[in-house]
């Protein structure tokens, strides 16, 4: 079999980059794909990277870095196809992945290009954007969505439709974003199939290490990861911290991501950010020495492991469910207690609640539900279901 992926990829010798979690998802499959058929003859058709060759082998994959962010960026990946000639083509795709508002709107030209050169094309939807929340306007700001409602939602559904009747296959990683495909775009389920986000192999480092390497022994730490965005709910989470500091002693909210790299050009998201770290500061000197809110900045692929190690708990509250969580992938990985909720606005309390009692007596079960789930999410079991896509069966 001839596979070309389709997706930006990471340099020799590294998993993650700075500006794309799709980017080491597609390296973590492709490393499983090629262990567990070593006669499979991948491709990855890459965006572009001044400091590398444009075709280069890595590992027995054949990367070719041939297109830049932008309209233009279809053209050049459909020449490179049509070259290799693969039996399938597997696109990954985010909305903004491959360049702006319309270079997303043109990405069902690709799927169709791509039918022409192959047999079978399969699409990951690594998010699925609920209809409903383009109607706030807050959210809208918050992400760089920009342009009339209308519009948007109109643009919105007719893209994924198109997606989904080009492509053989649509994958997402969770139930609840095959429902969201089905219930606001009208996509045929039997064309769906969930597969989790893989988790990598990881390695802890002593707890009381770990957090001593970030000075911040004795101190129970709490910890978020990821890029800061709006729709992560973080406001509700500082918010929702400062009651935690009053009840309990010692604590430490590490807030470990830098700027996103899409948004952080965009001057409505430059002054959410400064909001979002004045309002912390307050609450920092309202505290005192009950808790802290500590902002790490990016932090780079070698020092993601202190900053897990050190977690007594992760704590990820999205706005809305729309796509899977590299966060709690790593948590998973790292096998650390960690609690995923959805917030609203005003939802403080709730959340403040669940992190209290997560920290006083769930740490173990959810430490026991970290170490199940990364057995059963492990890439090998995800690259054996993609594997069967691509040979023709059924996903599990």
């Amino acid at each position: 079999m001839k596979l070309a992926i389709v997706s930006p990829y990471p340099p020799p010798g590294r998993k993650h980059i700075y500006d794309s979690g799709v980017a080491s998802y597609t390296k973590n499959l492709v490393c499983e794909l090629k262990k567990l058929d070593t006669e499979m003859e991948i491709h990855v058709v890459a965006d572009r990277n001044p400091t590398l060759q444009k075709h280069y082998i890595d590992n027995g994959v054949r990367i070719h870095r041939v297109f830049d962010r932008g309209t233009c960026c279809y053209i050049k990946i459909f020449k490179t196809l049509r070259k290799i000639r693969p039996d399938v083509v597997h696109i990954q795709h985010e909305y903004f992945l491959y360049g702006g508002i319309f270079s997303a709107s043109l990405f069902p030209l690709l799927v169709l290009l791509s039918r022409l050169v192959s047999r079978k094309v399969i699409v990951t939807l690594h998010g699925v954007i609920p209809l409903n929340l383009l109607k706030d306007p807050k959210f809208r700001r918050e992400n760089g969505i920009e342009g009339p409602q209308f519009l948007l939602k109109v643009g919105l559904w007719i893209v994924t439709k198109l997606i989904s009747l080009l492509t053989h296959v649509i994958v997402v990683h969770d139930p609840l974003l095959k429902r969201s495909l089905i219930e606001n775009y009208g996509v045929n389920q039997a064309k769906i199939k969930v597969i989790p986000h893989g988790v990598e192999k990881a390695k802890l480092i002593p707890q009381e290490e770990a957090k001593k390497n970030l000075a911040l022994r004795g101190r129970k730490i709490i910890l978020f990861f990821g890029y800061l965005a709006g729709y992560k709910g973080l406001e509700s989470l500082i918010e929702a911290y400062k009651h935690v500091a009053s009840q309990l002693i010692g604590t430490t909210l590490v807030i470990a991501g830098g700027e996103h790299p899409r948004l952080k050009c965009k001057p409505q998201y430059k002054q959410w950010l400064n909001k979002l770290m004045q309002k912390a500061e307050k609450i920092n000197q309202e505290l005192k020495e009950n808790g802290e809110i500590i902002f790490t900045g990016y932090v780079p692929e070698n020092v993601i492991p202190i900053y897990y190690s050190a977690a007594d708990l992760v704590v990820l509250p999205y706005k809305a469910k729309m796509a899977a969580s590299g966060p709690e992938s790593l948590a998973i990985s790292f096998e650390k207690p960690y609690i995923v909720t959805i917030v609203r606005s005003g939802d403080k309390s709730k959340l403040a609640m669940e992190i209290m009692t997560a920290l006083k007596s769930r740490l173990e079960e959810l430490k026991k539900r970290s170490k199940l789930l990364r057995k059963l999410r492990e890439w090998r079991h995800v690259a054996i279901m993609y594997l069967n896509i691509y040979q023709g069966g059924q996903s599990c």
